[in-house]
Formats: C-alpha cells, structure tokens, sequence
C-alpha cells in the first residue's frame, strides 16, 4: 500500500509516479486542483488546505475516508458524488452546507464541531451512524504529532515509518 503525506504542495503532479497510492495527506497554503486524484485509487484523503474545492473527487470509485482542514468555506455538495464514502471528518473546517451530510447514505463515522452537530442532530434523515465524534471546538491537528519518523528510501518513491510515542 503506497501512502503519503505532502506539505507546501502547490500542484499534484507527483501523483504520476504513485499509481497505486491508497492514502494521502496533503497540506499547502493555498487552493489545490484535485482533478489529479481521480486517477489514483486513493481511499483515505486528509486535505489541509486555505480553501477546498471537492467537485474534482464527484464520483471517485474508491475514495472511502476524507478529513478536511480549511479555513474558507467548503462545499460538501460534490460528496454526494462519491459512492463508498464511509467516513467523514469536518470538525476543523469550516462547511458552507452541513445538511449535504444527511444525503450520504453511506455515511458510518462522522467528526464534526459541537456547532456543525447542533445543526444535524435534529434532523430525522441522517444516515444510520456507527460513531459521531462531536468536539467542543475546532481540533488541533498537527503533524508529525511527537512521532519519531524514519525514512526509508526505495519502492514506492519515500516509505515512512515510525512509532507513535505518548507523553
């Protein structure tokens, strides 16, 4: 399983010589053109980025998990598009419809802000949710997050592997 994880990305032209990436994290200070990853069988995406636009992802075959970290608006309506996605991550974005989320049939796992879950919980047509994390504010995500990383160079282009250590 190739994976991996880009920051200050401005283009995703790289994505040529990883032709069976399954998870990507992607981070940079502006927009991002994501048309690249319909030619990926991507099925994790984290995206941290300035501002988001998901109409490129309508309809990726194999996309299954997406967290989004943005601070303009997103427009969840190209998700409607994606058949298998089963988990959802919005809690550090900020979600110009967050009714889309009742119209992902398909939906199990949700994280969203305690605002964002406020405005969904009332609803009667939300999917049948295995787990709902709601947070009382937008959550810290850094990275590398007190993991001590390795590379290991080879096949696929850059392999990382590491240990996660608490405290």
């Amino acid at each position: 399983m190739q994976q991996v994880r880009v920051t200050d990305l401005k283009d995703l032209g790289f994505l040529d010589n990883l032709p069976n990436l399954r998870a990507a994290y992607l981070a940079g200070p502006g927009d991002l053109d994501l048309a690249a990853l319909r030619a990926v069988p991507v099925e994790t995406l984290e995206l941290k980025l300035r501002s988001v636009d998901l109409t490129p992802l309508a309809g990726h075959a194999e996309l299954r998990s997406l967290t989004l970290i943005s601070k303009d608006s997103v427009d969840l309506a190209p998700l409607r598009a994606i058949p298998h996605l089963w988990a959802l991550d919005v809690s550090a974005a900020s979600v110009a419809d967050i009714d889309v989320i009742a119209e992902l049939p398909r939906l199990r796992y949700l994280e969203a802000r305690q605002d964002q879950w406020y405005e969904l919980w009332q609803r009667d047509d939300l999917p049948p949710f295995s787990a709902v994390g709601v947070h009382p504010g937008p959550p810290r995500r850094d990275w590398p997050g007190r993991a001590c990383w390795k590379t290991v160079q080879g096949r696929p282009p850059q392999r990382h592997t590491g240990r996660y250590t608490t405290g």
